[in-house]
């Protein structure tokens, strides 16, 4: 009998909290996030901006980057396989960027070039943009 008491109480506790969380009035809420864990508009989640020494940091590692790609570099030329191709990633990164990722977990819309029609090729290379990198 006790613990179907507790049972029934819990329940409605349960029950007492869930209407409280679907209380939508967010004129009744004080601080800058609403009971749905976003922030009222017109309320910054941050209102005193980024920290002072992360711009320290920055700078400080800003100093040091020549240093830290001439190792790379270093590394690249004389270092074991492993590190030699994970220096040349590095440094193409910082050079030329990343390449793009595609998604290709749609199967609809990802298709071999072999599956492709002459036009619809013709279509991609005329879409697509040319850098000349001179070094």
């Amino acid at each position: 009998m006790l613990t179907r008491l507790r049972k029934i109480s819990a329940i409605a506790q349960r029950a007492e909290w869930r209407n409280h969380l679907r209380a939508k009035d967010s004129r009744l809420r004080t601080g800058p996030k609403q009971m749905n864990g976003r922030f009222q508009l017109g309320k910054s989640g941050n209102p005193g901006g980024r920290p002072k020494a992360a711009h320290s940091i920055q700078e400080l590692a800003r100093k040091h980057a020549p240093e830290a790609i001439q190792t790379l570099a270093d590394i690249a030329k004389k270092g074991t396989p492993g590190a030699r191709v994970s220096a040349a990633i590095a440094l193409l990164d910082r050079a030329y960027g990343k390449p793009p990722r595609f998604n290709t977990s749609d199967a609809t819309s990802f298709r071999k070039a072999v599956d492709m029609s002459d036009d619809e090729l013709a279509a991609i290379a005329a879409r697509a943009k040319l850098t000349l990198v001179e070094g």
